[in-house]
């Protein structure tokens, strides 16, 4: 867990610096919020599905008057297992897990088609690496997903430097990968999915240097 908050932390640094280490500093935003994820896979005759509860960090910036980059690090924690296995319905309790959380990264770069001054809002493509990590006393799983979607991004000015941001993104993961670890032995599998992912976010975000900013978001 320490691992992983220390390279989150270091992700946004970087962006941060990235954004900042040009000679005519740039602004930026740095921001902290909550969200749902939903997740969906289907495989064969098997579907499964995980209802969460998550938190993330987010940074982004302009990289021209309309078009920008976001980064969206946070961590999820599924409270609702189900699905079904040839036509049987199932239910999981999450607390049969001693561990079961995940991980995901988003890129995105939104196409602000509104901008007044406080009230910004843009749609445009993304990127998905999720990870999801579950644990039980005989085996620990690890399962990685990834692939592309859209997000829908608004923000709302409070401040000059302070602003809410609310949004969803979308994606079709493809792309999967697990591994098993039972023991001293492990195994690893590889190939195409079908998994859907929606996720709702609300936060707070914070303006830095911006001074050389001509919105006030």
């Amino acid at each position: 867990m320490k691992r992983i908050t220390t390279l989150i932390f270091v992700s946004l640094m970087a962006f941060g610096l990235f954004a900042s280490g040009k000679r005519e500093l740039k602004p930026y935003e740095l921001g902290i919020g909550g969200d749902l994820t939903f997740l969906s896979e289907s495989n064969q005759n098997a579907i499964a599905n995980y209802d969460s509860f998550g938190f993330h960090f987010m940074s982004s910036g302009m990289m021209n008057e309309h078009w920008g980059i976001l980064t969206n690090i946070g961590l999820y924690f599924p409270y609702n297992i189900y699905g079904s296995i040839a036509g049987e319905k199932y239910t999981i309790n999450p607390s049969s897990y001693k561990l079961l959380m995940g991980m995901q990264t988003i890129i995105s770069a939104p196409y602000y088609l509104i901008d007044t001054g406080s009230i910004k809002c843009g749609v445009g493509p993304a990127a998905d690496l999720l990870m999801l990590v579950a644990q039980k006393p005989s085996n620990l799983v690890l399962g990685y997903y990834g692939g592309v979607g859209a997000v829908l991004d608004a923000r709302f000015s409070c401040t000059k430097n302070v602003f809410l941001n609310a949004g969803v993104f979308a994606f079709y993961n493809f792309i999967h990968v697990s591994t098993v670890i039972s023991g001293t032995t492990s195994s690893s599998s590889s190939g195409l999915t079908s998994c859907f992912v929606c996720k709702p976010y609300l936060g707070i975000g914070f303006m830095i240097n911006p001074n050389n900013s001509a919105s006030r978001l």
